[in-house]
């Protein structure tokens, strides 16, 4: 599999962070139908790899792969709504067979896949952009319609340049959009530690005309990113973001006057500002019902560095066998011409990461003025949950 088509398949993962994956309910994105409280989401996920018996099935799941490739090469040339269409018929397909055989892998793997790969249908998160977009007077449109640089323009000019309704809605509707994400990753988490944790499971897939087995080595590095994934999105959850003042958000009007009046003492936005960071402020505070999550956090985190490094061990030890159970792998980990990542330099990732997650909990220092340091501990700044 050819570079590009990889990064494909990770910046899809990376996408599907900002949108969401598989809620496919409707609601308005009125804040009163939105809940933005933690969902516990309980799945039952039968341990092993149960095997398909009926030929009929094996071709179905065949079939289901197949469209699964399919859909990430859409994905990957750019037609998104196509993308989105052919997500949602494959993903019927796949929970046909699940239910049938809740414990076969295959089937865990393409449902996972799916979920994944349905990032334009979150209904919530489409709602409220559109919604955004319509009361500016600008056509509704996919969120990944626009690029990154089109996006935060949006989002600055309806944060400084709007009602106060609209700026309500970009902080309290936007978190609870983004929330309704996290169950769906909650789901693929359960499935692919089950497919991770077994040793002995592989699956094909043609890819470019290429029979691509996927093993343990891309597993866990796929689990590694949905943990990061849900680390990332509790995070954009969990903090009060709210900068009203009373349910007004007028004191934005009063700062981006500040040009014309140049008078930093009388302005009210600027004392606004100042507010942020009192004794009383909530801002940047945890929300009540997400301090749980917030400061499950670092074990997230944690998980997703155990199996990037799990992946990179399972590559070594295939390693020592050379290219005997490689040769149809993703990517080769070994000493040879044919090698992707060098056994070096998978071990010292490893090795890296097992530093990096140390210093995440005991902390490093760093040097501010000569012959001094301040000690930094990161996992320290998820037991806070009042703010700045």
């Amino acid at each position: 599999m050819n570079k590009v088509k990889l990064l494909s398949i990770l910046t899809l993962g990376c996408l599907s962070i900002l949108a969401g994956c598989g809620d496919d309910s409707s609601s308005s994105p009125e804040s009163k139908d939105i809940s933005s409280d933690p969902i516990e989401t309980k799945v039952e996920v039968t341990a092993g790899c149960q095997e398909i018996t009926d030929e009929a099935d094996k071709a179905k799941i065949e079939k289901i792969k197949s469209d699964l490739t399919d859909v990430y090469s859409t994905f990957g040339d750019g037609d998104l709504n196509k993308a989105q269409e052919m997500s949602a018929a494959t993903k019927s397909s796949v929970e046909a067979i699940l239910k049938k055989y809740p414990g076969n892998c295959e089937a865990q793997l393409a449902y996972t896949a799916s979920i994944i790969s349905d990032i334009a249908n979150n209904k919530k998160i489409n709602n409220l952009v559109d919604t955004l977009l319509a009361r500016t007077g600008k056509p509704g449109a996919s969120l990944f319609s626009r690029d990154m640089m089109g996006s935060s323009e949006v989002s600055f000019n309806l944060a400084f340049h709007s009602t106060d309704e609209l700026r309500g809605i970009l902080v309290s509707d936007a978190q609870a959009a983004i929330a309704t994400a996290i169950p769906s990753l909650d789901s693929a988490i359960s499935y692919m530690t089950n497919i991770a944790n077994d040793d002995a499971f592989t699956c094909t897939y043609n890819i470019d005309e290429r029979n691509v087995e996927l093993g343990r080595g891309e597993f866990a590095p796929v689990l590694a990113a949905l943990y990061a994934a849900k680390a990332t999105l509790t995070a954009l959850v969990s903090i009060n973001l709210n900068i009203d003042e009373n349910g007004k958000y007028d004191w934005i009007d009063s700062l981006m006057e500040l040009g014309a009046k140049v008078n930093y003492y009388d302005n009210h936005g600027f004392e606004r500002l100042f507010k942020f960071i009192g004794k009383d402020s909530k801002f940047t505070s945890i929300h009540d019902s997400w301090k749980k999550e917030y400061k499950n956090i670092p074990n997230m985190i944690d998980s997703a560095i155990n199996y990037v490094q799990f992946g990179l061990q399972y590559g070594l030890e295939e390693a020592k066998n050379g290219l005997k159970t490689q040769e149809n792998d993703l990517y080769i980990v070994g000493d040879g011409e044919e090698a992707d990542l060098s056994t070096a330099d998978a071990q010292k990732i490893i090795d890296s990461l097992s530093t990096i997650k140390t210093q995440l909990r005991t902390g490093f220092d760093i040097p501010y003025a000569e012959g001094k340091t301040i000690k930094i501990a990161p996992y320290k700044w998820f037991e806070n949950t009042d703010g700045i």
